[in-house]
């Protein structure tokens, strides 16, 4: 019997010793990248290898996104509403043009694995020139909080950091249902998103990115009737036209204004000009000083992985202040 357990531990000691030199003994070989597919925004199918780290990004969104999963982005644009934070965090970066001028020579000379843009005209112009380069790009774009998350785990996929993916979405989503909780039993604000350019303003359903934001509070947005007979009639877009007579009939608790392409100083003076116009001093809103500009940084652009901060800004501005 006790010859016997002799044997037995010494097969169970070579078992082990296997084990160790079939494992930590020696590196395993590497797993075999893999690909990802998607239909960016411009409804082109591109396959990507992964995982791959030599990415450069054209928008704050994917770059924060990448820095988020602990990924450094192989070269970035500069942009205006990169906030001081992640400009630091990308020092030593190379930079390959602007934002709305994105430097396609250097873009090519860097030799990335992949170019990620948004859809604007001045980077989607980028698609023809780089496909041709052999270079694989892909220009997203968020229109909603579900894509923001699933842009997430899209990044998670190409770079290999799955876990650290899920996890950020995960607590992401904690968040923003801790922020509707707080005011789920809170009368409902009846309110209008006015988002304005250089040149326009307009009303953001919620049918919008922003309006989608907004909306993971509990609120009313006005613009939803209106934007919704457009989108019958197959003109809808979410955004409806500023009418005079429409904005007097809806008469809002609050009006959120958001603008997009002015600084918030150009913004304010803006809209002080534009508050001034009859229509909007019969608004209670404006009488009562209820109208709040948003935060560029937060609801003009992708706030991507921020977006639990902005629909946790929005609850406090709409019921706390």
């Amino acid at each position: 019997m006790g010859r016997t357990c002799r044997i037995l531990g010494l097969v169970a000691l070579v078992l082990v010793l296997l084990t160790w030199y079939f494992t930590a003994g020696r590196t395993p070989a590497p797993s075999p990248p893999g690909t990802v597919t998607i239909t960016d925004g411009l409804g082109r199918e591109v396959s990507i290898r992964t995982p791959t780290e030599k990415i450069i990004s054209l928008t704050n969104a994917d770059t924060e996104t990448l820095l988020a999963l602990g990924v450094t982005p192989y070269a970035v644009v500069s942009n205006f509403n990169m906030s001081p934070e992640i400009a630091q965090r990308l020092a030593g970066v190379p930079e390959a043009g602007a934002v709305t001028a994105p430097n396609l020579e250097k873009i090519v000379a860097l030799k990335p694995d992949l170019v990620a843009g948004g859809l604007m005209p001045f980077q989607t112009q980028l698609a023809s020139p780089l496909t041709q380069a052999g270079i694989p790009a892909v220009f997203l774009l968020a229109n909603s909080y579900r894509d923001i998350l699933e842009r997430i785990t899209f990044w998670g996929n190409v770079t290999g950091r799955n876990r650290e993916a899920t996890e950020l979405v995960r607590t992401i989503e904690r968040d923003v249902a801790a922020v509707r909780e707080k005011y789920a039993h809170r009368e409902r604000k009846r309110i209008l998103i006015v988002w304005g350019t250089a040149t326009s303003f307009q009303l953001a359903s919620s049918h919008t990115f922003v309006g989608d934001l907004v909306a993971q509070v509990p609120v009313e947005n006005l613009a939803d009737s209106f934007a919704g007979s457009m989108e019958k009639k197959g003109l809808g877009t979410g955004f409806v036209a500023l009418d005079p007579e429409y904005l007097a009939k809806a008469d809002p608790d609050v009006v959120l204004v958001v603008t997009h392409g002015v600084s918030q100083e150009k913004a304010k003076t803006f809209l002080a000009a534009f508050q001034k116009q009859s229509v909007w001093q019969k608004l209670r809103a404006v009488r009562e000083g209820h109208v709040h500009i948003l935060p560029q940084e937060m609801f003009a652009s992708n706030p991507n992985v921020r977006v639990a901060q902005s629909v946790a800004y929005v609850g406090q501005v709409l019921y706390e202040q």
